[in-house]
């Protein structure tokens, strides 16, 4: 219990850190239930300035490396899906979130919980105040620290996933830490060499 403790404050301290005053676009299939979309009628000239700004950004990632044309900073997630696709990513959210796919590198994500997790990319901390349906961690030296989670199937090596509550759990990859308190007593399935299950 004391190992739990430390290791969540520690993650916490450095996702405190690294999330200070930063922000990242988000881009999803409901980009314009978000109110990304102007009520007004821009004049001609505006709106094919604004297509090309909205172009270029979508190609380059935009001037604050954004994804696509739906920036958003400390700010609410309200059931949005969405996938992170830039590298080294910083996006703090408040609400819990639809289905989160985080595919970049070195992303640090703190929210509010999601109907699903699946982290495909390399060295990303997710850090979560509320529950999570069901999640995929791929990649290799990720970290997530959340509370509840339906499901956790790891694929991916040396991960670190904390949690009050795993429902069921399977793991195939390798060299991977599981730390929870309740909900399934070990992993169902465990193809991997030297994983360490802490319950």
């Amino acid at each position: 219990m004391i190992r739990t403790k430390l290791a969540t404050l520690a993650l916490l301290a450095a996702a405190t850190v690294a999330l200070t005053g930063c922000s990242i676009g988000i881009s999803g299939p409901d980009d314009d239930a978000t109110g990304s979309t102007s009520k007004s009628t821009p004049s001609p000239s505006k709106a094919s300035d604004d297509d090309a700004d909205r172009a270029d950004d979508t190609k380059s990632g935009g001037a604050s490396g954004t994804l696509g044309s739906a920036g958003i900073s400390n700010g609410p997630c309200a059931g949005k899906s969405f996938e992170v696709t830039e590298d080294d990513a910083v996006l703090v959210l408040d609400g819990a979130c639809g289905d989160v796919v985080i595919s970049g590198d070195g992303v640090s994500l703190n929210f509010d919980g999601a109907t699903s997790l699946t982290l495909t990319g390399d060295n990303t901390t997710v850090i979560t105040n509320g529950p999570i349906g069901a999640a995929q961690i791929g990649g290799s030296g990720n970290s997530v620290n959340g509370s509840e989670y339906e499901s956790v199937a790891i694929s991916g090596d040396t991960a670190t996933v904390l949690g009050t509550r795993i429902g069921a759990l399977t793991v195939s990859g390798s060299y991977n830490t599981v730390n929870w308190d309740s909900g399934a007593t070990g992993a169902s399935s465990d193809t991997g060499v030297g994983n360490t299950f802490i319950r």
